[in-house]
């Protein structure tokens, strides 16, 4: 199974009229036969807060947060497996993948999580910034949002091998 996870935005109205939805997070499901997994880019937190809900096969949370109590071995018990990707040069998360790391091991949760040490956030979306309202491009800047691609090829590698373990069988 060959699955492409490069984030796009297919329509004027998924960046201007939902801009949450349809700029920041990618969020794409993946069905195989009756299991299914979930991916989401920036805001995977919501990705980490669904991954205990029994809905998931796998989960991809990629350089999100969520709040405290999800960062907890009571909240995360029983979640699908978790494949995460986080840039060290993100200031808005610095922490979180050890942190995820850690609860996710205690909570006997199948998982990869990984930080890349040359990556910010929003390292994985190589889309074009004259696509983006100009916002979020300033607010890129301020927050050391950017694609760096040797990281991206890495964590997109493992995201499908993650799937592909955990979706197949």
């Amino acid at each position: 199974m060959e699955i492409a996870l490069r984030p796009a935005i297919t329509a004027p109205c998924s960046r201007w009229a939902f801009p949450v939805a349809g700029y920041l997070s990618y969020v794409v499901l993946f069905l195989a036969g009756f299991l299914s997994g979930q991916s989401a880019f920036n805001i995977g937190g919501f990705a980490l807060m669904l991954a205990p809900s029994g809905g998931f096969s796998a989960a991809s949370v990629n350089y999100g947060t969520a709040g405290k109590d999800v960062y907890t071995e009571s909240f995360l018990d029983g979640a699908c497996p978790i494949v995460g990707s986080y840039g060290a040069k993100d200031r808005a998360n610095r922490g979180t993948a050890e942190r995820l790391d850690k609860v996710l091991t205690v909570a006997g949760v199948d998982h990869d999580i990984k930080t890349y040490p040359d990556a910010g956030h929003a390292f994985l979306n190589d889309h074009d910034s004259a696509d983006s309202p100009a916002i979020f491009a300033v607010l890129g800047r301020l927050s050391a949002s950017e694609f760096h691609e040797p990281s991206a090829i890495d964590a997109r590698r493992r995201i499908v091998a993650f799937f592909d373990l955990h979706l197949k069988s």
